[in-house]
């Protein structure tokens, strides 16, 4: 081994040379960065294809790097398989779930429909329409579809506060009503800086969410960590409204596993994300189940999502907090409406932010909130950032919308 210096000189010489490092390919090879998708016209390198010595052909091949979750891969790889052509069912495990994809079959099912997909040029969509029927009867209308964007820092925001303590600084809203009306029901973002913004958010969720008893959704896990979260803020707080908040924080959650406290709400959240992942799969989506994936995928899929939102807004009756009713979501159905949220033009403001080119992500969106909080600018640069933010968050619970829209119409076909 060596220590840090020798390390450095090694690099120094291998950079003095310009020539690679002797370095052993394997399972490791999955976490490198060093890669290009595909052929650009810049002809940059791609430092899998000269470590491994792949051909084109074999590089635009679908390989174990790329299943869903899987930790087989490494034992595989000693084996000589790296390419889904090589493997057999029996290679990914056999577990089943009487009710649900298990993990084995959907890993199977991404080998098994993006071979077809390469191949024919075409798959058919994996939907479990019986058990995903069964279980959407249990959600009740109206619909809500929730997302937040927060924070965690190690220099707090505000005084008083803990270093890396969640901060939640906007949520987004839609809601679908049993009509099949669909509106951007509400959004809220913290816009006074200086000031411990999540006991103000939770009563704008409360607001908005607590005059039904309609089923909510979110997607992943984070929103329950957030408001788990703001629970035990609350619980160390001397807010006159606390188990008023406390109470509705438990209605629609349920209790992280490490606390001595459990609830689960009447109205706990129902991740969709889990929805997509055991009754629904898209070789589109490739091994990722993350909602900028399977947004697109179902977009691709569904013909009847393409017709309607390639229509203005304002003349499918979508109302929208952001966007104008001439705002068209699907101009193209194989480009996603997150690759055409609107610019941020940051040439004429502060220099610092000019790094910021888009908001499409939520480490975006949290460098967006940091600046706000941090910085001083004028009100057009923070009425610019506050309108992408916004913006982009309400993307995120339309998304879902069109997710659920897709699951419904597989329902009733």
């Amino acid at each position: 081994s060596m220590d840090f210096f020798q390390i450095l000189n090694e690099y120094e010489k291998h950079y003095v040379a310009d020539s690679k490092f002797n370095w052993p390919t394997g399972w490791h090879c999955k976490a490198c960065q060093y890669y290009t998708t595909s052929s650009d016209k810049e002809k940059l390198a791609d430092g899998k294809q000269e470590c491994w010595g792949w051909s084109e052909e074999e590089k635009s091949k679908p390989k174990t790097f790329d299943i869903w979750n899987f930790r087989g891969g490494k034992k595989l790889l000693e084996e000589g398989k790296l390419f889904f052509e090589d493997l057999t069912e029996a290679d990914l495990g056999d577990s089943t779930l009487p009710d649900q994809l298990s993990g084995d079959h959907r890993r199977w099912l991404q080998v098994e429909k993006t071979l077809e997909l390469k191949e024919k040029g075409s798959s058919e969509a994996y939907v479990d329409v019986d058990n995903l029927k069964e279980v959407m009867a249990g959600w009740n209308f109206p619909l809500h579809f929730i997302d937040f964007e927060t924070s965690t820092v190690a220099l707090p925001f505000n005084k008083g506060r803990t270093p890396y303590e969640q901060v939640a600084f906007q949520f987004s809203h839609h809601m679908i009503t049993e009509d099949g009306t669909i509106t951007h029901q509400s959004e809220w973002i913290d816009r006074e800086k200086g000031m411990f913004p999540n006991f103000r958010f939770i009563r704008a969720l409360k607001a908005s969410l607590g005059n039904d008893s309609g089923t909510i959704f979110r997607f992943a896990t984070h929103e329950n960590t957030i408001v788990n979260a703001i629970y035990d803020q609350l619980e160390a707080s001397s807010v006159s409204d606390k188990e008023e908040l406390q109470a509705f924080i438990r209605e629609i959650s349920h209790s992280k596993n490490d606390r001595a406290n459990t609830w689960r709400g009447s109205r706990d959240m129902v991740d969709l994300c889990e929805v997509v992942k055991k009754y629904f799969y898209h070789p589109y989506m490739g091994g990722s189940n993350s909602i900028k994936s399977v947004l697109p995928a179902v977009i691709k899929l569904s013909t009847d999502i393409q017709q309607k939102y390639s229509k203005p807004i304002g003349s499918i009756n979508l109302t929208s907090h952001n966007f104008s009713d001439d705002h068209v979501w699907i101009n193209d159905p194989n480009i996603s409406p997150y690759k055409n949220l609107p610019e941020l033009d940051f040439s004429d403001l502060d220099s610092s932010m000019s790094e910021m080119e888009k908001i499409q992500n939520g480490g975006a969106a949290l460098v967006a909130y940091a600046k706000l909080q941090y910085e001083n600018m004028s009100d057009e640069e923070r009425e610019k950032i506050f309108s992408a933010l916004l913006k982009y968050c309400e993307l995120d619970t339309l998304a879902m919308v069109f997710i659920y829209e897709y699951l419904q119409s597989k329902m009733v076909n």
